[in-house]
């Protein structure tokens, strides 16, 4: 109920915290017939799964107080991952819950004040800032502390205050899924529709590019991020790649031409100084579909705006433009 959308597709993602990169996802499919587990419940199972591939590595999983419980990190530290998340009040170990209304809920605790409670590897950390907030972790010394900056309305404005390490870990390291949620929303491929399949395929193809955008930045040998490909110019050029020398105008009138294949189209490697622009004045006579006697519904000859800046003919844009070029060897 809290989440902006609340009716849709649901999938379950494991992204790098830094990066925004996924490395597994899974679409939820309703409740399992059976699992082979027991009962561990629903928030448990979906982090096993998305963690299956990173178990036994030693690597840091974060999630947030839906999927955060004692015997879910218990699990995960047997499989040598170590986890940090947030925790509700109904979950907190026994210690930490008080008897209230006939049953036992989270204890409350003062402004500023900080409790920790440890078992073995596991810390529970319940620290109340601007509202109380409980921290359940198996990567955290409690004798770790941080100190930063908070902004104040009232003199001296900047105040210094210290941070229980397993809070400050959470607030750095969260957030690896809400990054790629982002980067797929600035460019989203998807339309909106009626078949459930659609959306499941552009969601594939968003992360696919995201994906290969973030490897791409990792990977770039570009001193600093003004020189690099921007997102949406790495999404030019990938569709530009995809596209290639396919055109989908329809042709009317004639015999049916075979395709000819066209390498690297868009980027015109082997035409230097030919480029597709639109030509100043009237439209003209397409002069490919002039040579090759194409013809519209009305058996006139396709008539075009846009043409080659060298040749200073008028060309359809996409496939005459290259089939003249290459049929006609021009350099």
């Amino acid at each position: 109920p809290k989440k902006p959308i609340k009716y849709g597709i649901k999938v379950w993602m494991a992204a790098d915290s830094n990066t925004g990169y996924v490395s597994n996802y899974e679409i939820y499919l309703g409740k399992p017939v059976s699992s082979g587990r027991g009962e561990v419940g629903l928030a448990t199972n979906v982090v096993l799964d998305m963690t299956e591939p990173f178990q036994h590595c030693n690597r840091h999983v974060f999630f947030d107080n839906f999927f955060t419980s004692v015997q879910l990190v218990e699990e995960l530290l047997r499989r040598g991952t170590y986890a940090c998340g947030t925790l509700r009040a109904n979950r907190y170990p026994d210690p930490y819950k008080a008897k209230r209304g006939g049953r036992k809920q989270g204890v409350k605790i003062k402004a500023g004040e900080k409790r920790q409670l440890q078992k073995g590897n596991l810390l529970v950390t319940l620290w109340y800032d601007k509202r109380q907030v409980a921290v359940l972790s198996s990567n955290c010394n409690p004798d770790e502390h941080t100190t930063v900056q908070r902004r104040m309305k009232a003199p001296p404005h900047v105040k210094e205050v210290e941070i229980p390490a397993p809070v400050h870990l959470y607030n750095r390291s969260m957030g690896g899924v809400d990054l790629n949620d982002q980067l797929r929303s600035y460019y989203p491929s998807g339309r909106s529709g009626k078949k459930w399949w659609r959306f499941i395929f552009w969601y594939l193809l968003d992360v696919s590019i995201c994906n290969a955008f973030i490897v791409e930045g990792l990977s770039s040998h570009r001193p600093s991020s003004r020189s690099r490909r921007t997102h949406l110019q790495f999404r030019l050029e990938l569709a530009k790649e995809l596209i290639g020398g396919y055109s989908g105008r329809k042709r009317y009138g004639g015999k049916k031409r075979k395709a000819t294949p066209f390498d690297n189209a868009l980027s015109l490697p082997n035409l230097p100084g030919h480029s597709e622009v639109k030509l100043e004045g009237r439209k003209g006579a397409c002069m490919n579909c002039s040579l090759h006697g194409h013809r519209n519904p009305s058996g006139r000859t396709p008539e075009t705006v846009y043409g080659c800046n060298r040749c200073a003919v008028h060309l359809c844009r996409g496939g005459c433009f290259l089939e003249f070029h290459t049929e006609n060897s021009h350099t």
